[in-house]
């Protein structure tokens, strides 16, 4: 930007102390700096065509690197959505543990051929595990996002009645579509799920 506004300055510095080129005031041809029918093209002022191509080349190159810039933010944040959704899922297993005072258990299972990874909630009782959602829900498991896996965790944790785990589990959420993994870290004291 600042080699167009110097350009600029030049040019009109060129035009207005020098008088513009010599060679172009012949006598007997019209050149933009003679007049022609009361039309004095001396005076007038414009940008010519390469100023022109050069502004519209850089505002194309400082677009591009914009739309770059973009593109990553919205993956950043879609991983980002991903992340708490998990988070507020293992909260929500928390939570319904502690307020009907049972145990549940959280089921991860990773991906395989075309299957995404998935998880499920179902309650912990003597007779086995109960679905939490109601048995006319169809699916009880949850689908996680394409190319979202978690990894370096157990495939089953189960909560106690106040929703804590039985000893500090660590999960780690990876995404093929966003390179940092997430790493998730049940507390067994307190039941906090936090990332790190």
């Amino acid at each position: 930007m600042i080699f167009v506004i110097l350009l600029y300055m030049l040019r009109n510095y060129y035009l207005a102390v020098l008088g513009g080129p010599k060679w172009f005031t012949t006598k007997g041809k019209v050149t933009p700096f003679q007049s022609l029918k009361g039309i004095n093209f001396g005076l007038t002022s414009g940008y010519t065509l390469i100023e022109l191509i050069v502004v519209i080349s850089i505002i194309g190159i400082l677009a591009s690197f914009v739309v770059v810039d973009q593109v990553s933010y919205y993956n950043k944040l879609a991983f980002a959505a991903d992340v708490e959704r998990f988070m507020g899922d293992m909260e929500y297993a928390r939570d319904y543990a502690v307020s009907r005072k049972k145990r549940c258990v959280i089921t991860i299972d990773a991906a395989a051929g075309e299957n995404p990874a998935q998880y499920s909630f179902n309650l912990g009782t003597a007779a086995g595990t109960e679905v939490i959602l109601p048995h006319n829900s169809g699916n009880h498991t949850i689908l996680m996002p394409d190319g979202a896996s978690i990894t370096e965790g157990p495939t089953t944790i189960t909560l106690d009645t106040r929703g804590r785990p039985d000893d500090d589990q660590s999960l780690t959420y990876t995404s093929t579509k966003y390179s940092p993994d997430v790493p998730i870290t049940l507390n067994s004291i307190t039941g906090f799920i936090t990332r790190e």
